[in-house]
């Protein structure tokens, strides 16, 4: 039996831990009683050092299957717990967030472990699309697309053109999070 550190992202092993580079130390993991080969004769061609190589590579390859898939469990726990928070207190977030913004005249929240911002986007909705397409027709030929559909993304960008005959402007406001990386 003996002790080793292991550098988990190559695989390089030191039995000293003042032989470690200090650059590598944050990666390696300690491992006691590592249990050496067997002892065999000096025979270089030994089937009992052969199998027993064999042995543990695949004893490290099922280790490896089984947390890929007690992570992508734990990754799945993890999500569903986010989910979860979110529901839970994620309109109470974005009241407090919205609170502050009306009382600072901010738009954008900056935060110990993250950022909010409340941004309002304009979308055209089309609710009568002949109406529509008689004045693209006339007024703005690019937002027709050969199939006869509007592109509502070539139509006017502001509030100029109100009342465009078969579609209105809806105003729709957003609120979103980032979060900063911890480490």
């Amino acid at each position: 039996m003996s002790t080793v550190w292991v550098d988990t992202k190559t695989g390089e092993c030191w039995d000293k831990f003042e032989d470690v580079p200090p650059e590598v130390l944050p990666r390696c993991e300690y491992l006691e009683d590592i249990p050496g080969p067997p002892e065999h004769p000096s025979d270089p061609d030994s089937m009992g050092r052969a199998n027993w190589i064999i042995e543990k590579i695949a004893e490290k390859r099922h280790k490896i299957e089984l947390l890929k898939a007690q992570q992508k469990k734990r990754l799945r726990q993890v999500e569903a717990d986010l989910r979860s928070f979110e529901w839970l207190f994620g309109q109470e977030l974005e009241e407090i967030v919205r609170r502050k913004m009306k009382s600072s005249g901010e738009r954008t929240i900056h935060m110990d472990y993250g950022t909010a911002k409340l941004r309002w986007s304009k979308k055209w909705v089309i609710r009568d699309e002949e109406k529509l397409m008689s004045w693209a027709e006339e007024n703005n030929p690019e937002a027709i697309k050969i199939t006869r559909k509007i592109l509502v993304s070539q139509l006017p960008k502001t509030d100029d053109h109100k009342g465009l005959p078969g579609a209105e402007q809806e105003k729709k406001q957003s609120f979103s999070i980032s979060t900063k990386t911890q480490g």
